[in-house]
């Protein structure tokens, strides 16, 4: 007997076939009803991801998120906020890359951000809001401010974990 698939979303019919769905933008940046697409299809994904892969992490990652959300009222907004929350209920997690790390929104960012990897910065505020929600002193805030083309700094609230080539 076939097992019967239902299929939630698009993006979820895509990963069922093997494939990694890539939501272009292009076409939707310019419209007014973009936010309210982003996150339709995030909350397809959000509360459906234990349903239609219940033994599988998804992951959504978005290239310049603030291009997607730029205000705490804003659909996209609130939904990415809620997989930044809640994503590891339902097996989804949010990775996200911006150059504008000021600009994200609070119900993003403020639900808990674990790691960040910065690049250069020049500006003080986004320095310093990044030492705040890092607890980063002076010494770190001015490395980061000085790094070289393609050195990153990493960062987290938790525990970085490091392996060795032989796996110890």
């Amino acid at each position: 007997e076939k097992e019967k698939f239902k299929i939630t979303n698009p993006f979820s019919g895509i990963m069922m076939a093997g494939g990694i769905p890539s939501f272009i933008t292009s076409n939707l940046m310019t419209k007014k009803y973009r936010s309210e697409v982003f996150a339709y299809y995030v909350n397809a994904i959000f509360y459906n991801n234990l349903k239609d892969f219940p033994d599988k992490k998804t992951f959504l990652f978005f290239d310049e998120l603030r291009a997607i959300c730029e205000r705490d009222d804003e659909p996209a907004s609130k939904a990415i906020g809620n997989v930044a929350a809640r994503g590891r209920i339902n097996q989804v997690g949010l990775i996200y890359a911006t150059q504008f790390y000021d600009k994200i929104p609070n119900t993003v960012k403020g639900a808990k951000l674990n790691y960040l990897f910065a690049f250069a910065h020049n500006s003080s505020k986004i320095l310093n809001e990044i030492a705040s929600d890092f607890d980063l002193d002076r010494r770190t805030k001015l490395k980061i401010k000085h790094l070289n083309t393609f050195e990153i700094i990493a960062m987290t609230n938790n525990k970085f974990i490091c392996y060795d080539f032989s796996g110890g």
